[in-house]
């Protein structure tokens, strides 16, 4: 789950405070937090046209974790190009997208080809003559 500090790198403490402090009492509002953890999910699950699998863990994360932003900058008032967040959570849904028709590919998890051949070919200058 993204925490409020997950954004911090983003986007600063007070930033993301003003941006949660509906009842303009300094604090961030919980209900607008939940509010905007329920709406960042809901898009991820969205774009995935279901839950989330744990091959599409780490890219749903990191499109959620910028949903979030672009949605609190929307709630500051900066929306389309003055929003530094909009072409990228767009971009971030199209790769969940791309991600279930198979047009891209997940992260790889460690696995893959361990090569045994040994090398056929014998340098004649450099640091290996």
């Amino acid at each position: 789950m993204i925490t409020q500090e997950d954004l911090y790198g983003e986007m600063t403490a007070a930033d993301v405070r003003a941006a949660l402090d509906d009842a303009r009492t300094g604090a961030t509002d919980v209900d607008a937090w939940e509010s905007l953890l329920k709406m960042s999910a809901g898009r991820v699950e969205n774009a995935l046209g279901g839950p989330v699998t744990e091959a599409a863990r780490q890219p749903s994360d990191y499109a959620q974790k910028l949903f979030i932003l672009e949605a609190l900058y929307i709630r500051r008032g900066f929306y389309g190009r003055e929003n530094p967040f909009a072409e990228r959570a767009k971009d971030a849904e199209k790769r969940l997208r791309d991600l279930v028709s198979g047009a891209d590919a997940p992260a790889v998890d460690g696995t893959g080809a361990v090569v045994t051949d040994e090398l056929r070919a014998t340098p004649k200058i450099g640091l290996m003559a």
